[in-house]
């Protein structure tokens, strides 16, 4: 049966993973996945072997380790070698997954479409650089569909083709959004490699209507992003569900986002009684 995990800070009174720790033991949450954000901005192995340490007398475990840096940029070679240092965090705290973006850009649509094959190589190389390493460890790297380059049937299909590694697959609720598209279509197409799942919501407003609001997104097609409540926005989460269900999988289901609203604990008690409602009803 599927799990749930945590992921992101719910609350912006959260500093240090140690809190995230004793927020999720306060909310019976037994799952935590990393992100390279407060204290583990920088792979620091003492930490999280005080980490671990903290956790496991909670009765707490981190299924899987994620980070969030471009590996397609002119200077990428320490931001690889930043991702090669999680993967020993990821061993470290007992994690089988490491999951880690390819190439950050939500911003410039047109950017990407410019220099689409120079990244997308560049992007390939990386990711086999990294799951070697990660491998020689003991831990698989697997990939959502994110951004404007790894992101779409289309695009992502490719990358899977190509690679040349079992690279596992996360279906990101929200991010498919960014490539016009429907989540539940990606997790059909890619059921058989979708290993973890990320759960959040975008309210997608057409961006020919009106100026974009500080802080939105814009998808490939120009369309505008804004964070909301699960459920409350543009994806389709009961169909998500369903594909989940039909595929049989048994996962970790993340709960990713921002908090959202003045009353951030409301906010956050709400998504996760929403997902739970979710995996209880389809999983």
């Amino acid at each position: 049966m599927p799990k749930f995990c945590l992921y992101m800070p719910p609350v912006s009174t959260i500093h240090t993973y140690k809190e995230m720790v004793d927020y999720a033991a306060a909310h019976d949450i037994k799952n935590l996945e990393i992100l390279n954000i407060l204290d583990f901005s920088d792979p620091d192995l003492e930490l999280a072997k005080e980490l671990k340490s903290y956790a496991s007398s909670k009765g707490i475990s981190f299924p899987c380790v994620s980070v969030g840096l471009s590996l397609v940029d002119d200077d990428r070679r320490e931001a690889i070698a930043t991702v090669k240092k999680y993967a020993d965090i990821a061993k470290l705290l007992g994690s089988p997954f490491l999951h880690h973006t390819i190439a950050l850009n939500f911003s410039d649509p047109q950017y990407i479409a410019d220099n689409f094959e120079l990244f997308y190589q560049r992007g390939l190389e990386a990711v086999r650089e990294i799951f070697d390493y990660a491998a020689s460890l003991g831990i698989r790297t697997i990939y959502e569909d994110q951004g404007f380059l790894f992101n779409g049937q289309k695009n992502f299909a490719r990358f899977l083709n190509e690679v040349d590694r079992n690279v596992g697959v996360v279906a990101d609720f929200g991010n498919i959004q960014f490539a016009d598209e429907d989540v539940e279509d990606f997790i059909s197409a890619f059921a058989d490699r979708i290993v973890h799942v990320h759960v959040k919501d975008y309210v997608v407003t057409d961006g020919t209507s009106r100026e974009k609001f500080p802080g939105e997104y814009t998808s490939k097609g120009g369309n505008y992003l804004q964070g909301c409540l699960i459920g409350e926005g543009s994806v389709h989460t009961d169909d998500a569900f369903r594909a989940l269900q039909s595929m049989g999988y048994k996962g970790f289901v993340a709960l990713e986002g921002d908090p959202i609203g003045p009353d951030e604990e409301a906010s956050f008690r709400a998504n996760l009684e929403t997902v739970n409602r979710y995996m209880d009803t389809y999983l």
